[in-house]
Order: C-alpha cells, then structure tokens, then sequence
C-alpha cells in the first residue's frame, strides 16, 4: 500500500532564469511535491519518526531554494526530486516547480518531473 504526503502551493523566493538580469532579483517560486511511500508503521505506530515529516520536507526544498541560483526551473525540480527520493527512501516523487509572471499572460510556467525507485 502506497501513502502521499503532498505540499501544495509552498512559495518561496529565488534567484531564477536565464539572464544575468533576471537572475538579479529573487523571484517568486510555487511548489508543489508528492512522496509516496508505504507509511503503514507510521499508521500503526502513531510515531512521527516513522512517517515522512512534512516540516522536513519543506525545509529541504528551502535549503535547496536559499543561497543558490539557477538558470532553470527544471533544475530545481530535478533537484528536489533526487533529495526527496534519497533522504526519504521514496517509491515515487512528483515535483512540480511554478514560476508566476513568467509570462505576461499566464498565471504561471511550470515543469514537473515524476521520478521511481
């Protein structure tokens, strides 16, 4: 049996894009990520520790996101993905990178990768 722990909508702040310019300023950064995993100890024993801590996850996509630049969303998805999938022991991770303002028209530009163990 599969479980999902999902964070929807965590925004942060980075240095992203293609040009130096745009790279200048943080911009605002949308992600969503999926973890699945069998969770049926966590279920049983009531215990944190044997559950994926959502607060963990987050704060690995921030200490991925702070201090850093990156030319490409795809690059912080592909990141995410591979830390989630080794620090949690993931079956699967869904990592989806929005970038809002991207285009003057659309609410957002995103790239999503799905990555199994």
């Amino acid at each position: 049996m599969m479980w999902n722990i999902k964070i929807k909508g965590a925004r942060f702040f980075s240095n992203v894009g293609v040009t130096d310019k745009e790279r200048s300023k943080k911009q605002e950064i949308i992600i969503d990520v999926e973890i699945s995993k069998d969770l049926m100890k966590a279920a049983k024993s009531g215990n944190i520790r044997d559950t994926i801590n959502y607060s963990e996850v987050y704060d690995l996509i921030e200490k991925l996101l702070n201090g850093k630049s990156y030319n490409l969303i795809e690059t912080i998805a592909e990141n995410i993905s591979s830390e989630m999938m080794i620090k949690f022991h993931a079956n699967e991770v869904l990592a989806r990178v929005m970038k809002p303002k991207a285009l003057k028209n659309a609410d957002y530009a995103s790239v999503e990768v799905s990555k199994h163990a």
